[in-house]
């Protein structure tokens, strides 16, 4: 078979040239000739790997080059580029001259200094010529390359991760939210954004359905997401349009379960448009967060604070919205957000369960001490875009306004929604009694937290002498005997 050219020429370069061989003693000559014009070191090494001589150039890589000779080449670079050196020395034997190789040789401290070699025989039996150049400035333009490309990535993640934080704290003070029946998609409870959308008082959205919420061209598309989201037992989004198609909403629905009910907790989202300078919408997230006079925070299913906007730490007394990061949000409310006794209904527990509670009075602890009277709702955040967490919004309210008094008013509606459940179960007469029983209960417990605990004036707010309300309450409070007066 006729061999090519590249056949022949390795063949030489394997067998030497004898052009080369000449110059073999002057290889310390030729090493200060390559350091003057093309290298920074060069190396005069016996096929061995035995260093005969060393030239530098005005930059030495390195100050020890001097001491190299007489050593094996292998002893003066890092343990990890020994095998380098080991292949470098092979190739040229073999063939006559070497690829590029990247070595790292050891500095006195311990460093490594990079360098790049390429070698050539001179003759049958060396020596070896090998040319390093100095790649620290290439390493240093390498080094901030990769820390511009770090700073670069952090940042971007940095912005992500605010404009996430800042689109979660929009949504829950944008947010429309409606809890509905998952069989009849009848609305059990809606928020006031949703009362809202749908241009009706908040008292008057239970029992509507809600599917009226949307265009009619959307109502299909809702109606299945529900049906699958109540199926599948998992979250699921869609976007639909409102009534008129005046504006699309993506709508997450989420399933849930209270006692025997099952229910789906509806979230109408608002769409953020891109400017018409092609930003994201996020500056105008960042203004609506920051400028909202309602204090609007995140916390994880236990109440800790996981963000929060600065109308929340105006509130609070707080120098900003990053204090209030990684604390219960219990520190700043008295809500009963967590139950004292094991019957009680708290906030938290609420919220878990029905998927968000809203007016509930709550006190707001400042830092100087004093209280402020505040209106709080609460939502669960629990679709595909958010982890589950909780979100709260805090707006200032009149010491008189009608806010749900604490846990006993929650636990009110927890327990009238469970006697609701049992029409069918129980004929009307039992259900009536035991109505009347649970309505006496909670008239006797919001009569205690008017007056404070005193007996005596919570008699006289219900007309009652002081024994008939003791014969009521019995030994312990109104759980012990309110029930069967």
């Amino acid at each position: 078979m006729q061999r090519t050219v590249k056949d022949r020429a390795l063949s030489t370069r394997g067998t030497g040239d004898p052009s080369l061989g000449t110059l073999s003693e002057l290889a310390p000559e030729l090493a200060e000739t390559f350091v003057t014009v093309a290298s920074d070191i060069a190396l005069v090494v016996d096929l061995d790997g035995t260093i005969r001589s060393v030239a530098v150039g005005a930059d030495s890589p390195t100050p020890t080059a001097a001491s190299w000779v007489g050593r094996p080449w292998v002893d003066t670079v890092t343990a990890s580029t020994r095998r380098k050196i080991e292949r470098l020395l092979r190739e040229v034997a073999v063939s006559g001259v070497s690829r590029r190789c990247e070595v790292d040789h050891l500095l006195p401290s311990g460093a490594g200094v990079p360098v790049a070699y390429s070698a050539v025989r001179l003759g049958v039996t060396g020596p070896v010529l090998a040319a390093g150049r100095d790649l620290r400035a290439i390493a240093a333009i390498q080094q901030r390359f990769v820390q511009a490309q770090q700073r670069m990535e952090r940042d971007y993640w940095k912005r992500r991760e605010a404009e996430s934080r800042y689109r979660r704290l929009f949504h829950v003070a944008t947010d429309a939210v409606l809890v509905v029946d998952g069989t009849t998609l009848e609305v059990v409870e809606g928020n006031v954004a949703a009362a809202e959308r749908l241009g009706i008082a908040p008292d008057a959205l239970a029992g509507r359905d809600a599917l009226a919420a949307f265009d009619a061209a959307s109502r299909a598309v809702v109606a299945t997401l529900c049906a699958e989201a109540r199926a599948n037992g998992r979250s699921a989004e869609v976007r639909a349009w409102l009534p008129e198609r005046v504006a699309s909403v993506d709508v997450a629905a989420t399933p849930f379960r209270t006692g025997d009910s099952d229910l789906l907790l509806l979230r109408l989202r608002t769409i953020v448009q891109d400017g018409p300078d092609g930003d994201d919408g996020t500056a105008r997230l960042v203004d609506f967060v920051e400028r909202t006079p309602d204090g609007v925070a995140i916390t994880d299913t236990g109440g800790r604070v996981l963000s929060a906007n600065a109308a929340f730490a105006a509130l609070c007394g707080l120098p900003d919205a990053a204090s209030a990061e990684g604390l219960p949000i219990d520190t700043w409310l008295d809500a009963g957000l967590r139950a004292v006794q094991p019957d009680d209904a708290s906030v938290l527990d609420e919220v878990r369960r029905q998927g968000f509670v809203q007016r509930v009075r709550a006190r707001l602890r400042t830092g100087d001490g004093t209280g402020v009277p505040v209106e709080l709702s609460a939502t669960m955040l629990a679709d595909q875009e958010d982890a589950a967490c909780i979100g709260f919004s805090l707006r200032h309210a009149d010491a008189d306004a009608d806010l749900l008094p604490d846990s006993w008013a929650l636990r009110a509606r927890r327990e009238t929604r469970a006697l609701l459940a049992r029409v069918g179960e129980l004929p009307l007469p039992d259900l009536l009694q035991q109505a009347a029983a649970l309505a006496e209960r909670h008239f006797v417990a919001r009569a205690l937290a008017l007056a404070d605990g005193d007996r005596d004036r919570a008699a006289h707010l219900l007309g009652l002498e002081r024994g008939a309300l003791d014969a009521r309450l019995g030994p312990k409070g109104p759980d012990h005997g309110a029930a069967n007066g």
